[in-house]
């Protein structure tokens, strides 16, 4: 997967030409290759420089946290100087920003995270541990306590995941390789998240899969996204076939792309035919309806096969919970299919268009001073929602 990653760094570099795109008719391509200019490779590496960041401890331990054109910034220099020509000839070194900020609270933020994380973990692990789901004790339990433990099983077993991510994210900044670089503008130093996997509160209070993936596992998601979603016109399945075949051949991980394929296919149509009815607050009604359901399919329910990781054990795990996951999703999808979807509700104030009743928040309310441009905006946010 690092060298595939590698590879199609370099495919933007070859494709930056974006006449020879139009003329190709490859807009996925075009697309992509505005997408990932950034992360474009100017020549070939070196067999040490490839090697270094394929063995790197965090790409060993997480897989890549950051593009390869940003692991050899950070190992030449070039993420925090910049080589300027003299009027002699000569060449200097000049800092990009206003100075180097210090990656001390960056670096023992992760660890004392890591810390606790492990503490919870390896306290309730004995209790709540995954192997247990299978077991003739789990089987014995009512439907209700089978639920609850499962669901409570399941978050212990995501916080040995945060440790990683938040170990490999220490490492990371240790060597500034976690760094985001200076604001151009400014100088100011941007902070350090380019090697953060995880952002845990977002993961845990997510009210969509699409929320959920976003914050889980962020480095691997965006590479998805670049290499994958985009590249092959947003098509959700071959998304999650590569990000099963990314994490191994276990039969748990299929199961488990299949099952997130499926919700996302109900979480499309309920946020296309229910969401513009009610409010996008977080902590809304509707809001803490959809984080309670998310979280029941997908990080309950869903979620096992992913530790189980047999076809056996995954199977009588769901068998054990009567395969509810399913058939709510089912169901779920043939009800709200037959709902009629409400129109898009526009409001004129003088010159400016407002489109209102936009369930994803991430992306702001589109704005336009004329009515033509607003016309055009209403056509861009129907592409948005099209591959939302």
């Amino acid at each position: 997967m690092q060298h595939d990653g590698y590879t199609l760094s370099e495919y933007n570099t070859d494709n930056k030409d974006d006449n020879k795109l139009d003329k190709s008719n490859n807009s996925s391509a075009l697309r992509a290759a505005k997408k990932c200019s950034e992360f474009a490779l100017a020549k070939f590496p070196s067999l040490l420089e490839f090697l270094g960041y394929t063995f790197c401890f965090s790409t060993c331990l997480v897989g890549p946290s950051f593009e390869f054109s940003h692991y050899l910034s950070a190992c030449d220099g070039s993420l925090h100087y910049i080589t300027i020509a003299e009027k002699d000839g000569t060449k200097a070194k000049r800092l990009r920003g206003k100075s180097i900020p210090s990656n001390l609270l960056p670096t023992l933020l992760p660890l004392l995270k890591c810390i606790g994380l492990i503490f919870f973990a390896s306290i309730f692990d004995r209790y709540c541990n995954y192997r247990r789901l299978v077991t003739p004790w789990f089987f014995e339990l009512t439907a209700k306590q089978r639920f609850f433990y499962n669901w409570i099983t399941n978050f212990i077993q995501r916080l040995k995941v945060y440790f990683t991510w938040s170990f490999a994210e220490g490492a990371n900044n240790l060597w500034y390789a976690g760094f985001d670089g200076y604001d151009r503008e400014t100088g100011q130093a941007k902070g350090f998240t380019t090697a953060c996997g995880a952002e845990i509160w977002n993961v845990e209070t997510c009210e969509s899969i699409r929320q959920g993936t976003k914050a889980w596992n962020k480095k691997t998601s965006q590479w998805l996204l670049r290499y994958v979603y985009i590249r092959n016109k947003s098509r959700l399945g071959i998304v999650y076939a590569v990000s099963a075949i990314w994490h191994g051949f276990y039969p748990g991980y299929y199961m488990l792309a299949s099952m997130v394929w499926l919700i996302s296919q109900c979480e499309r149509l309920g946020r296309a035919k229910i969401s513009p009815y009610f409010s996008e607050k977080k902590w809304s009604l509707y809001s803490i309806a959809c984080m309670l359901s998310i979280h029941s399919v997908g990080g309950c329910y869903a979620t096992t096969a992913f530790f189980l990781r047999s076809w056996e054990n995954v199977m009588d795990n769901w068998r054990a919970h009567h395969f509810c996951g399913h058939i709510v999703c089912v169901v779920f999808y043939l009800a709200v299919s037959q709902l009629p979807t409400p129109q898009l509700k526009q409001k004129h104030l003088g010159t400016t268009l407002i489109h209102e009743k936009k369930r994803d928040t991430n992306v702001p309310a589109l704005q336009s001073e004329t009515s033509s441009q607003g016309t055009h905006d209403l056509d861009m946010l129907k592409l948005e929602r099209k591959h939302s």
